[in-house]
């Protein structure tokens, strides 16, 4: 009798043991391969590299400035050189539809800062050419007399290169406002960094 209450008693803690276990449940342990970049929730897995980006760090760089186009001197002519050439459009010398601080302007208006040229006003857009050096309006490449040089494309990447892409898209270098240069994309590459593309590009500023 005594053997049979051991066995019985034996028999109950292995079937409450199997209980407990098949009513307990576990994460499923999953593996995620630190070069597949973050956010990018697409499924698909055909393992090709990632295009990184673009990277906005430059404080002197317009977020949007690769969206837009640059006029050129083409669309707004040359520099006017002196009064002279201005006739009888004293107030605006350049015909921008901005006038010069030489003349009466209405409250709540603008003036222009280089009433020589076309192209330099308030509101103005990028601008990919090159700053006159004629220019009295300081600093260079203020196409829109803000007071400061805003520019369109992100640069001093450097090179797409090393453990982890520092900067992913730009000039390698920072080339001056209206200057051509080599503009690269960068993309992760296993647990590195290269190329995607490079192009030559024009440094638009504002």
């Amino acid at each position: 009798m005594r053997h049979r209450a051991v066995f019985v008693l034996g028999a109950l803690t292995v079937a409450s043991v199997l209980g407990i276990a098949a009513a307990c449940t576990f994460p499923d342990a999953s593996y995620r391969d630190p070069s597949a970049t973050l956010g990018d929730d697409s499924g698909d897995d055909s393992g090709g590299d990632a295009v990184a980006p673009p990277d906005d760090r430059d404080g002197d760089v317009d977020p949007n400035g690769r969206n837009e186009d640059a006029a050129t001197r083409e669309d707004g002519g040359g520099r006017i050189e002196d009064e002279a050439g201005c006739g009888a459009n004293r107030c605006d010398c350049d015909q921008d539809g901005v006038g010069n601080n030489g003349c009466p302007v209405p409250d709540g208006g603008s003036v222009d800062c280089d009433d020589f040229d076309k192209l330099v006003h308030p509101g103005q857009g990028f601008v990919g050419s090159p700053w006159s050096a004629s220019s009295p309006h300081l600093p260079a490449g203020d196409w829109n007399c803000d007071g400061t040089t805003t520019k369109q494309y992100p640069h001093s990447v450097g090179s797409c290169s090393g453990i982890t892409c520092g900067k992913l898209e730009g000039f390698l270098g920072d080339p001056a406002c209206g200057d051509t240069a080599d503009y690269v994309v960068c993309k992760s590459a296993g647990l590195g960094c290269s190329e995607a593309s490079r192009e030559q590009r024009v440094q638009g500023c504002r």
